[in-house]
């Protein structure tokens, strides 16, 4: 057990006192500092970047795109196709479907 509490916070801010969560500024200071260790281009990656490659990754690995939705606070399925760059599949007609197997 590592003594970790569920109030915890993953990635803590800095400062005296009461934890707070890091800030915007600093994750992206963070970021920038990993990427750079990485050996890639700083200017090209940023908090948006590993946000929408997360969001990919999921979306490859379930094909689900309400999960998707979900997790990253979209009202509207298609604002999240959209962020991702991708085409919204439109509903199909059951009958069809099922008529184009022949089983």
């Amino acid at each position: 057990m590592s003594g970790a509490k569920g109030t915890d916070y993953i990635f803590p801010g800095r400062g005296n006192g009461r934890p707070n969560p890091m800030s915007g500024r600093q994750m992206h200071r963070l970021l920038k500092s990993w990427v750079t260790e990485a050996g890639f281009n700083p200017n090209k990656y940023g908090i948006e970047s590993l946000r929408r490659t997360k969001a990919l990754h999921i979306l490859n690995s379930t094909g689900d795109l309400e999960t998707v939705r979900v997790l990253l606070g979209h009202e509207k399925i298609e604002s999240t196709a959209h962020y991702l760059s991708i085409a919204k599949r439109s509903k199909s007609d059951p009958i069809t479907v099922s008529s184009a197997f022949d089983i």
